[in-house]
């Protein structure tokens, strides 16, 4: 494989786990973008229900990979993880094939072993809100339950929470 080749491929992965905009002092938001694909859409033409949740859960994963919290590296060294207690969805306008969209995420209350996310899966042609995820995710021990967050987590979750004034 050439040098050439092999930049396109760092900058390719590069953008797959989103960004983090920082331009708002008092709270960042996680921008993850996604493009509506046929596997995404129902025989209407519409993306399907269940497909924005799908959005949801990436974007997730992609905000804790940007900032660098390793998910794995609990789960294999201390069997700590994420569970999903609640989620609820608005779904606000159909999203169609090869649209493209962004979810934005941010940390509505974070609590010590729990947190609530909110999701907003966006136009970024028109900023059309499509649908609000709203997530209430726990930390666990796999086998003894509900336990603290990690500092690094909190770490990370207070960063996309606003600053109460």
């Amino acid at each position: 494989m050439t040098q050439e080749k092999d930049q396109f491929i760092e900058q390719a992965i590069a953008g797959l786990d989103g960004v983090i905009d920082r331009s708002v002092t008092d709270q960042h938001r996680h921008i993850y973008g996604v493009t509506v694909q046929y596997e995404d859409i129902d025989a209407g033409g519409i993306v399907y229900h269940a497909t924005y949740l799908n959005f949801a859960e990436r974007a997730r994963s992609a905000l804790l990979r940007t900032c660098k919290f390793d998910v794995q590296h609990w789960l294999r060294e201390h069997r700590q993880g994420f569970v999903i207690t609640h989620i609820e969805t608005d779904y606000h306008s159909p999203a169609h094939l090869h649209d493209q969209l962004y979810v934005e995420t941010s940390c509505l209350q974070l609590g010590g072993a729990s947190t609530i996310l909110q999701q907003d899966i966006k136009s970024v042609e028109t900023g059309l809100n499509f649908a609000r995820v709203l997530v209430k995710a726990a930390w666990i021990d796999v086998e003894n339950g509900p336990r603290k967050f990690p500092e690094p987590l909190q770490t990370v979750f207070r960063s996309f929470q606003p600053v109460s004034r």
